[in-house]
């Protein structure tokens, strides 16, 4: 069994880009990233700077994990759904049927991990694996962010909603529960990761909530028509 790790990232500090990955090499034995803004995100520019992408690599290198890297040409313009679909899908597509994939943006760190963690993973029945993240006021939630590689995962609908095909069946992963059904989850309380939102500077904070009052409307569009 292996661990793959997903980073979605547009413009970020070396520094941050570097503590996530290398908070990942807590658990994972490959990474697997995407650059590139959201259509919406108020910015001309479609990849990060060069030597952003280079952290990821020499850090992934340092900590003898492998490395996935994928910058596009232009937006995405299917906004931050079609980013993490894409994502999830190249993802999946280097794992193995038992394999988990760990997602984490490039504001997080995967701050604690319980040392008998993939053991735990690898004799799991469950899909998905609900870890704890901290909130900017330090409280800790449970939020689903280990997903089995299963056939046909995806985000869809709204960026949140983690969906996969197992069987004949389409289940969901993680989901709106106002409209969807998630299926179980595995405790994985012992495993945290630390959100640093708070620490953002004012224009990137600023960026962030006019991208999310573009976008949040057509989410929630998608999930009426559930």
């Amino acid at each position: 069994m292996r661990v793959i790790g997903v980073l979605s990232w547009y413009s970020e500090k070396p520094s941050w880009l570097a503590a996530c990955v290398s908070s990942m090499g807590r658990l994972c034995d490959h990474v697997v990233a995407f650059d590139g803004a959201y259509a919406r995100f108020p910015t001309d520019q479609a990849r990060s700077r060069p030597d952003e992408a280079e952290t990821i690599a020499r850090t992934a290198d340092g900590l003898g994990m492998g490395w996935t890297i994928h910058s596009p040409r232009e937006k995405w313009w299917g906004g931050e759904v079609e980013k993490r679909a894409a994502m999830l899908r190249a993802a999946a597509n280097l794992a193995e049927p038992d394999d988990w994939i760990l997602s984490l943006d490039a504001d997080e760190v995967l701050a604690d991990v319980w040392g008998g963690t993939r053991t735990v993973l690898s004799d799991a029945t469950e899909d998905v694996g609900e870890v704890m993240i901290t909130d900017e006021n330090q409280g800790r939630a449970p939020i689903r962010r280990l997903f089995r590689a299963l056939p046909e995962l995806t985000v869809e609908q709204a960026h949140y909603v983690v969906t996969a095909r197992k069987g004949s069946e389409k289940i969901v992963l993680v989901g709106d529960r106002k409209v969807h059904n998630e299926v179980p989850a595995l405790p994985l309380h012992d495993v945290l990761i630390r959100h640093r939102q708070s620490e953002r500077d004012p224009e990137r904070k600023a960026q962030k909530q006019l991208y999310y009052t573009s976008a949040m409307p057509h989410e929630q569009e998608a999930l009426a028509a559930v």
